[in-house]
């Protein structure tokens, strides 16, 4: 499963395309405003494995959402080539987090 490398390379697109419009990505740990930045405080604590992937999965399917109103809202078509097709990604990874919580589910019984 490659999810998590993914998931670093979708940062290290996103920081690109940001320094090519100009903005200056920055990794803080205490933002100064709570909305202006990604935040680790919606990052599952869960410890049981089957919590964990339905946490995941709930994340996965929040981003494709976030993702899609972005491009709706873009009006940079570049940017929402870019965008579009991290959604993809996203996509496979919801599917393939879904496919384990169901061999996991298999397996109980």
């Amino acid at each position: 499963f490659r999810i998590g490398l993914t998931e670093m390379e979708h940062l290290e697109i996103l920081a690109e395309t940001l320094y090519a419009l100009g903005a200056i990505p920055i990794y803080v740990s205490q933002p100064p405003k709570p909305c202006d930045f990604y935040s680790s405080a919606a990052v599952s604590r869960a410890t049981h494995p089957k919590k964990m992937i339905m946490d995941d999965i709930i994340g996965e399917s929040e981003a494709i959402r976030d993702y899609e109103n972005m491009v709706r809202r873009l009006k940079n078509e570049q940017v929402a080539a870019i965008i579009s097709r991290i959604i993809l990604d996203e996509k496979l990874h919801l599917e393939t987090l879904k496919k384990i919580l169901e061999d996991m589910n298999a397996e109980a019984n």
